[in-house]
């Protein structure tokens, strides 16, 4: 079972495999969507290779999580605490 981001579950084929991304890979489960050629990325993979997701109305970043903090933080942007090991 995948559960999607309104929190919705629907049956789709997983299968062990190692990903990669940025010049760094991870083993992780991966969801099949057969006869599709879209990619949907999910909070795991956001957290497995430690990545933040920024978006505007016209763009979507992936920024190392570390260089996001350090950008973050000098701006003076103020945090709040969403889990362990979290600003």
């Amino acid at each position: 079972m995948a559960t999607m981001a309104d929190g919705s579950r629907i049956a789709l084929p997983t299968a062990l495999a190692n990903v990669s991304f940025a010049n760094r890979s991870h083993q992780g489960v991966v969801t099949l969507v057969p006869n599709e050629t879209i990619c949907l990325v999910g909070i795991d993979f956001l957290r497995a290779f430690k990545l933040a997701l920024i978006m505007t109305h016209e763009q979507i970043w992936l920024m190392d999580e570390r260089e996001f903090e350090r950008v973050a933080l000098n701006s003076g942007a103020k945090f709040v605490n969403t889990g362990p090991g979290k600003l």
